[in-house]
Protein backbone atom coordinates (compact mmCIF):
# COMPACT_ATOMS: atom_id res chain seq x y z
CA UNK A 1 0.00 0.00 0.00
CA UNK A 2 3.04 2.64 0.76
CA UNK A 3 4.20 1.58 -2.65
CA UNK A 4 0.98 2.68 -4.33
CA UNK A 5 1.13 5.61 -2.28
CA UNK A 6 4.32 6.52 -3.81
CA UNK A 7 3.40 6.01 -6.91
CA UNK A 8 0.84 7.91 -6.64
CA UNK A 9 2.38 11.14 -5.47
CA UNK A 10 5.09 10.75 -8.02
CA UNK A 11 2.70 10.10 -10.94
CA UNK A 12 -0.25 12.87 -10.31
CA UNK A 13 -2.14 10.73 -13.03
CA UNK A 14 -5.09 8.95 -12.30
CA UNK A 15 -4.90 6.04 -14.57
CA UNK A 16 -1.51 5.35 -13.28
CA UNK A 17 -3.11 5.15 -10.09
CA UNK A 18 -6.10 3.10 -11.10
CA UNK A 19 -3.39 0.68 -12.79
CA UNK A 20 -1.55 0.25 -10.00
CA UNK A 21 -4.18 -0.24 -7.63
CA UNK A 22 -5.68 -3.05 -9.92
CA UNK A 23 -2.10 -4.61 -10.63
CA UNK A 24 -2.00 -4.72 -6.76
CA UNK A 25 -5.17 -6.08 -5.94
CA UNK A 26 -5.03 -8.81 -9.15
CA UNK A 27 -0.96 -9.49 -7.31
CA UNK A 28 -2.69 -10.46 -3.60
CA UNK A 29 -5.89 -12.14 -5.66
CA UNK A 30 -2.86 -14.90 -6.91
Amino acid sequence: MVMFIFIFIRFKKWQYGLGAVVALFHDVAI
